[in-house]
């Protein structure tokens, strides 16, 4: 049962979209499985274009996350800013009354006027990012995710929201994804909370 809190206890348990909330997992896992990756900076780090980049975008219980990163250690770098390499991130999201971009995602803001957004919604999670050694390929894993408005919000401990920016569709890490089912979603963090704060839609 998804429970959706008006209390200071931010806590969820039981399936949300199929998926069963480990409260346990936390980025400080992620961080002792990253430790065994090779570090790398903005300074030094390389990527191809963006504009060329295809993305996928993944969504599936935490504790997959282990199995995955395993297969990962030696095709990946983690990026290290400021001496870290798990960041905290709070992100305020605008949108129209009617919701506009959360139906219509790819929406061009041109054409809305800026008295049409509104705030919405507040997404805060855990980040982390790593980039193939080939430099075809930038991987953003998230976790810890907590979506909230006014004085509601849902916290998802169990959360893996990983997405792919990738130049070919046979990197390591589609291809682990592949072999375990990763399951794969259209929606972004911010359409997912929507989807939670906002039942109606």
């Amino acid at each position: 049962m998804l429970t959706h809190n008006t209390s200071s206890s931010r806590t969820v348990v039981g399936p949300f979209n199929k998926l069963n909330f480990d409260q346990t997992s936390s980025g400080a896992q992620l961080l002792n499985q990253l430790d065994a990756f090779e570090q790398t900076s903005l300074k030094t780090m390389s990527i191809n274009a963006y504009h060329q980049f295809s993305s996928d975008k993944f969504v599936f219980h935490s504790g997959m996350l282990e199995k995955l990163l395993a297969q990962l250690a030696m095709a990946y770098k983690v990026l290290r800013l400021n001496g870290r390499i798990l960041h905290q991130y709070k992100t305020t999201y605008f949108d129209t009354d009617n919701l506009t971009l959360y139906h219509q995602p790819k929406q061009i803001l041109y054409g809305l006027e800026q008295n049409q957004l509104q705030p919405k919604i507040q997404v805060s999670y855990s980040r982390a990012v790593l980039l193939s050694h080939s430099g075809d390929e930038k991987l953003t894993v998230d976790l810890d995710f907590t979506f909230e408005w006014q004085d509601e919000w849902i916290s998802l401990p169990g959360l893996a929201f990983i997405e792919s920016h990738h130049l070919n569709p046979s990197t390591p890490f589609l291809q682990a994804a592949k072999r375990q089912n990763t399951p794969t979603t259209e929606k972004s963090s911010y359409q997912l909370g929507i989807n939670l704060l906002y039942p109606e839609v």
